[in-house]
């Protein structure tokens, strides 16, 4: 069993690292202290609580789901100003679309917008965004391919004595 390995799409970083790579502007996991520090722009997923729901009956072919998790995180949006904190904004939602699925994810409320005055370097727009239906594998399955098999063993007939068993590795005769 390969329960050991990692499923990649079980995390929320790995959705952040795919959403790195399509905006050209890092997200990350944080706290919202760490999203007020840095120089804009930036993008900070502050994590809140997640919902659960399982065990279910997933049809899924690659991985048996012991439940599957909803977080709800807080995302700050920092630009040098209200334009830019905005289209990092909709470079995320976008993405978040075109990459996943949108039943991957579910927006929420967005606060009161903050900045452009003197106590903030910058923008900052928050807005919460819920991670829908991520898996938590008990067990991944790998397919593989079976080009032949060879059993050995013995056969018990119903009337208790022991026989050779049929030989498995010779094609089957014709009917």
């Amino acid at each position: 069993m390969a329960a050991e390995r990692p499923y990649a799409g079980a995390n929320a970083s790995r959705v952040l690292e795919v959403l790195t790579t399509a905006t050209g502007i890092e997200h990350k996991i944080g706290a919202a202290e760490e999203a007020r520090r840095s120089k804009p722009p930036r993008v900070v997923w502050v994590p809140g609580p997640a919902t659960y729901a399982g065990p279910n009956a997933s049809s899924r072919e690659d991985m048996k789901v012991a439940a599957e998790r909803a977080r709800t995180f807080e995302v700050h949006f920092w630009g040098k100003d209200f334009e830019e904190a905005e289209r990092l904004q909709d470079a995320t939602i976008r993405e978040l679309f075109n990459k996943f699925s949108p039943y991957a994810y579910e927006l929420g409320r967005e606060q009161d917008p903050r900045g452009g005055d003197a106590e903030h370097a910058g923008f900052e727009l928050i807005h919460e965004i819920q991670l829908l239906r991520i898996p938590i594998p008990a067990e991944l399955r790998i397919r593989t391919t079976l080009l032949s098999a060879r059993a050995h063993g013995t056969v018990t007939n119903p009337a208790g004595d022991a026989s050779e068993g049929p030989d498995f590795t010779a094609p089957p005769a014709a009917p």
